[in-house]
């Protein structure tokens, strides 16, 4: 179990154990805090023992704005691919969407990003 500035120890999905957002991480860099505004976030590893998704790869249609896991905002440009796409839990309001971009982790609206955005060619 890992909270909020710790470094992983491994990549792959990681789990707030309150809201059940999951983010893709790589070793080595550190957790932000839970964007859902969970107070006192803890993430666990989600391995595949738990049958996580790959990830999905998905292509900017029109630009909306994400953020990244200090909070600061970005906006993902027209044509972007975004890979590693976590839809979160549509049962949680608001559902946020985990995914890369340029090699940074975001969050954004799940239904904004999959309003904006289309599954990307193979």
């Amino acid at each position: 179990m890992y909270k909020a500035n710790e470094q992983v120890a491994q990549s792959g999905l990681y789990r707030c154990t309150t809201c059940g957002i999951t983010i893709p991480m790589n070793a080595g860099e550190s957790l932000s805090r839970c964007p859902t505004g969970c107070a006192d976030a803890i993430w666990t590893f989600f391995d595949e023992k738990w049958h996580a998704p790959a990830g999905e790869t998905r292509e900017v249609l029109e630009p909306f704005p994400g953020l990244d896991l200090t909070g600061d905002p970005q906006q993902m440009p027209a044509g972007a691919r975004l890979t590693d796409v976590q839809p979160g839990d549509p049962h949680e309001a608001p559902s946020l969407a985990a995914f890369r971009y340029d090699g940074r982790v975001y969050f954004a609206s799940a239904r904004e990003l999959f309003q904006k955005t289309k599954a990307a060619a193979s």
